[in-house]
């Protein structure tokens, strides 16, 4: 069995994935060409339009640029080097079973329990793209000079940026 899914999101800035997996309490691999999952493509989860766009196939899942790792489980989220979209990387994970479910618990939003996920979890990498978007916009704000702050509210990190006149 394998269960591998995408994140939509394309990540270009490295140091911005850096700091959003310090901020989640990840850890990133720089240069790691092989993420832990399942191990093979069994045909029982469809390789996505997106992840086939980009050059994944069933004979190269596994293969990466660097890896995030995820307290909990020895499986991995893989950085694939976006075929089609040079300088982006796709996060690609094995979301299947015991080992994927950590995984999902720390990267992905909660969800009404469904028959499409049983889990009460979406399988997008949400919270991953979200607190990598935080950063890439908290790093502009300091190329810019700009100030900035960041709290929690209701769940919700609110991100406020002050432009000087």
């Amino acid at each position: 069995m394998s269960h591998v899914e995408c994140c939509k999101v394309a990540f270009k800035d490295i140091a911005a994935v850096k700091a959003a997996c310090e901020a989640m309490g990840l850890t990133f691999v720089e240069g790691k060409k092989h993420w832990s999952w399942w191990g093979s493509h069994a045909g029982d989860y469809p390789i996505s339009d997106e992840m086939k766009e980009a050059g994944v196939t069933a004979s190269n899942l596994g293969q990466c640029d660097h890896v995030i790792q995820v307290p909990g489980t020895s499986w991995e989220v893989g950085l694939w080097a976006m075929k089609n979209k040079p300088g982006s990387y796709m996060p690609l994970y094995d979301f299947y079973g015991s080992q994927g479910l950590p995984l999902q618990k720390a990267l992905c939003k909660q969800v009404p329990v469904s028959r499409e996920f049983p889990r009460g979890l979406s399988v997008g990498l949400e919270k991953l793209a979200d607190a990598y978007s935080l950063e890439v916009l908290k790093s502009k704000a300091r190329m810019k000079g700009w100030q900035f702050q960041t709290a929690v509210v209701n769940g919700v990190t609110k991100l406020t940026v002050k432009v000087p006149n």
